[in-house]
């Protein structure tokens, strides 16, 4: 029906700093709390979707302390579906 008749598709809204901060001082100092700091750090930072953010693994996590970067590997997303890596 949504094909025939067509909807409206509303975009999501962007995490911004205030709305970051908010949500980190919403959480706690247990497991979970620094659990969720790190998922919304690592969201902000890397502006991955939602898809991406839960199919990361700890093996996804490439630090160079040489050159003092943190890089995260995407197996896919929804601009490289094919996991080819652009």
């Amino acid at each position: 029906m949504h094909r025939t008749l067509g909807r409206e598709s509303k975009q999501a809204l962007g995490i911004n700093a205030e709305l970051l901060k908010k949500m980190l001082n919403a959480t706690d100092n247990s497991l979970r709390g620094q659990r969720d700091e790190a998922l919304l750090l690592t969201a902000y930072d890397s502006m991955c979707r939602r898809s991406e953010l839960v199919s990361l693994h700890i093996d996804d996590a490439i630090i160079d302390t040489k050159n003092k970067t943190f890089k995260i590997k995407l197996k896919r997303s929804k601009t490289d579906q094919d996991g080819i890596g652009y």
